[in-house]
């Protein structure tokens, strides 16, 4: 387990010691959304409460789960190191976990150390541990980045980043792990004490996350059928953890009555979308589950029926669109399934070469010698993810930017809790490192608390701000539309229309919508030019190299004030 937990830190903390060399801080914003993540966990840092809320609207419902950013929000604050060392704690968090977890899931089976050690270490180097094909992709990346273009930009695809984004899934696979091994405790040993553990595991999920105990559910249901002789075992395992989780269960749904409807059906949640759009059949993994399960069942292997009971239920849930016709982001499955299926067919493939290979000293250092090129090559990915793909270069390249300009000793710091507009790479990092709550970006459509009115309105108003002009933004209105409304065409010139009104209503009374919202920032790029609303009530704060932050002379209304005004129109 410590060489398991050791081979997670070195993998996870690589991108942070690029990060540290590149940027001088002990910062880490790799992934796309961990600006996004870290603005919940912005909220409980600044504002020194215990409950989540959303980072649009103050108060405003959000359905991300406490569990994962108010503990690690607090520790951070504990040491007074800044909300971005949050995204730190989730990365040792995901390395210790997934390293321990994935360590004692082969172990419970395999009942080899060494060997369990060999199967996660190889499970945590590859990048495409949670995408459709695993080993395949990762050796073409490999090629493709030191021969065919040892140079420049390398494409690789989201999905073999997945392993390691935090908090999502990184944070949820060990619960998941430790549920599956606390599990094979209770099937091996069925005491009192074990099955209440079990049942514990499983209600740990209803607090981790809605897509980790919705696929435990489904595994131990279908488990519950066609395995017999310990349909006891999961019979009490469901039922003492639906009732350890009934409290989160019912909030969610109070939370789900309190939150916006036209919002969620704008973010996908629970929304009715076309059944067979972008849908995908996994062959491969479809065709391992079928080898998998005949295997099981010819061998009798009864302490495999459940992983291959999550593969299978995670399958069922992840394409359930192509049936209900609604979308609930159900593909965060497959970044909980994927994992699995792979971790069963290495099962599977071992206990097979032990019972009819004999294994000789030489085989066993050649297993383990391409087993740490393999770790330096997951190593070398973990590295060029952040200097050599275009996301990882422009989060880092934003970052510096950012930090050159606002963390100078001279500089004015932005007044806390004031609202901010402009250039969303700003606002994205002021959220964080200066407590600003920001007009408009992609949290607004993503908010459980913002209608459609108030979330045109805000594009509406930042468009104008940043001098966007009406043909522009129509362009960009039509662009935001087929995003965020792409499950419901029907409703998109609709949308478009809704917009450029406001868009109209903006321009003939900007005073009005700015003061309304309590907007007393604006970020826009260094080489932009004055934008004539700018002539007037307004000074320039900072004109940096890479931003011009202007600030609002007249008296405002605070942010919380602002944001009732919005609500209530």
């Amino acid at each position: 387990m410590t060489l398991c937990v050791g081979a997670g830190l070195v993998l996870a903390f690589t991108p942070v010691l690029v990060w540290r060399l590149k940027t001088g801080d002990w910062v880490c914003v790799n992934d796309w959304f961990s600006p996004y993540y870290l603005r919940f966990a912005a909220r409980v840092y600044y504002d020194r409460v215990l409950y989540m809320s959303d980072v649009v609207v103050p108060g405003g419902v959000t359905f991300y789960p406490w569990l994962q950013f108010v503990p690690t929000t607090y520790v951070a604050r504990a040491f007074a190191t800044g909300p971005f060392a949050v995204n730190l704690i989730w990365i040792f968090l995901s390395a210790v976990g997934l390293g321990a977890g994935w360590y004692l899931v082969f172990q419970s089976i395999l009942k080899r150390p060494w060997v369990a050690a060999g199967c996660t270490v190889f499970c945590l180097s590859d990048y495409g541990f949670a995408a459709a094909r695993p080993l395949t992709s990762q050796l073409q990346i490999l090629v493709s980045a030191l021969w065919l273009q040892p140079k420049g930009v390398v494409v690789i695809p989201w999905g073999l980043l997945l392993q390691w984004r935090v908090p999502d899934p990184a944070l949820d696979l060990p619960f998941i792990c430790f549920q599956i091994v606390a599990l094979a405790c209770a099937c091996e040993k069925p005491t009192r004490l074990n099955l209440w553990l079990s049942g514990l595991a499983f209600g740990v999920l209803f607090y981790v996350f809605f897509y980790c105990w919705t696929i435990a559910m489904a595994g131990l249901s279908i488990a519950f059928l066609v395995d017999r002789a310990r349909r006891r075992v999961y019979g009490i395992t469901l039922c003492v953890g639906s009732i350890i989780g009934l409290p989160p269960l019912i909030y969610s749904i109070h939370l789900s009555r309190l939150a916006s409807a036209e919002a969620m059906r704008r973010f996908g949640l629970l929304a009715p979308a076309p059944r067979l759009y972008q849908m995908t059949v996994p062959t491969l993994s479809l065709l391992a589950v079928a080898a998998s399960g005949l295997w099981i069942w010819k061998s009798k292997r009864r302490d495999l029926v459940y992983l291959w009971s999550l593969v299978v239920g995670g399958i069922l849930l992840s394409r359930s669109r192509s049936v209900t016709g609604i979308f609930f982001h159900e593909y965060h499955y497959d970044w909980l399934w994927l994992p699995m299926r792979l971790a069963l067919v290495l099962i599977m493939a071992v206990s097979i070469l032990t019972a009819r290979v004999r294994w000789r000293p030489v085989a066993t250092r050649i297993s383990w010698a391409a087993l740490i090129l393999y770790f330096a090559g997951g190593v070398y990915l973990a590295a060029i993810c952040v200097t050599r793909t275009w996301s990882g270069v422009d989060l880092l390249r934003n970052y510096t930017r950012y930090k050159s300009q606002r963390r100078a000793a001279a500089v004015k710091p932005l007044l806390p809790g004031a609202t901010v507009a402009g250039d969303d790479d700003f606002c994205e990092l002021a959220a964080v490192a200066e407590d600003q709550w920001v007009l408009s970006g992609e949290a607004v459509a993503r908010s459980m608390a913002v209608d459609n009115d108030q979330w045109e309105l805000r594009t509406a108003l930042n468009a104008y701000l940043e001098g966007t002009d009406r043909p522009e933004f129509e362009k960009a209105s039509r662009l935001a539309t087929g995003l965020w409304f792409w499950e419901s065409p029907e409703l998109q010139p609709e949308v478009n229309t809704a917009l450029m009104r406001k868009y109209d209503e903006v321009v003939q009374d900007p005073d009005r919508f700015i003061a309304e919202f309590g907007v007393r920032y604006v970020a826009l790029a260094a080489d932009r030019a004055e934008v004539p609303y700018l002539r007037v009530d307004w000074a320039i704060l900072q004109r940096g190299p890479y931003w011009q932050i202007w600030e609002r002379q007249k008296s405002q209304p605070s942010t919380h004030q602002a944001s009732s005004n919005s609500i209530i129109r």
